[in-house]
């Protein structure tokens, strides 16, 4: 009896402690998403969709997709961040992604991504970059998603093939969301 009271104990403090913690991000993800709405509206930005989550591993850095009529619009914001919101802004590339209508491969990754994706061509090729899942590195000239797929030729139609990551990647994620953590 002595081990189901001090089992009961700790599955309570397990439950409190976990329910504060996501009643918490609730709260602060409102907060963010405010904060977000109104740099948009500070810097006269019209939206029509706007997705606010928070970065790996915690509550105080968070992201956000923003679709206007022509571009995608990309932007970070800390709990610390003593500067304004500035937004990376990706075009949808409509004529792009008119090359790959009826593509079967294009087709499924579309649906998967929840219509948040751009086309983008380099080298003669095309690129399917999931916007969701943010940016794997900060340069606007040759920006690296999360998730990006290059369609390769093959005897009837182009087809899907994920850009490979390295581990390097991921450890220069991680230590850039260390650094923004600390805010701008």
């Amino acid at each position: 009896t002595k081990n189901r009271v001090l089992r009961k104990k700790y599955i309570t403090r397990g439950l409190s402690i976990s329910s504060a913690y996501l009643l918490l991000s609730c709260f602060i993800k409102v907060y963010a998403l405010y904060q977000f709405e109104k740099a948009l509206t500070k810097q006269g930005i019209q939206y029509t969709e706007i997705i606010v989550k928070p970065t790996a591993f915690n509550l105080i850095l968070w992201n956000a997709n923003v679709a206007t009529s022509e571009d995608y619009l990309l932007s970070d914001y800390s709990l610390l961040d003593t500067q304004p919101i500035s937004f990376t802004v990706y075009s949808k590339n409509k004529l792009l992604e008119s090359q790959l209508k009826g593509n079967s491969d294009f087709e499924k990754l579309k649906k998967s991504s929840e219509g948040w994706y751009i086309i983008s061509k380099k080298n003669q090729s095309l690129y399917f970059n999931d916007l969701r899942f943010g940016l794997l590195n900060d340069n606007p000239k040759n920006p690296q998603f999360a998730f990006s797929y290059q369609f390769i030729a093959n005897k009837a139609e182009l087809k899907a093939v994920e850009v490979p990551k390295d581990k390097r990647d991921g450890k220069r994620l991680l230590q850039k969301i260390v650094t923004r953590i600390k805010g701008n």
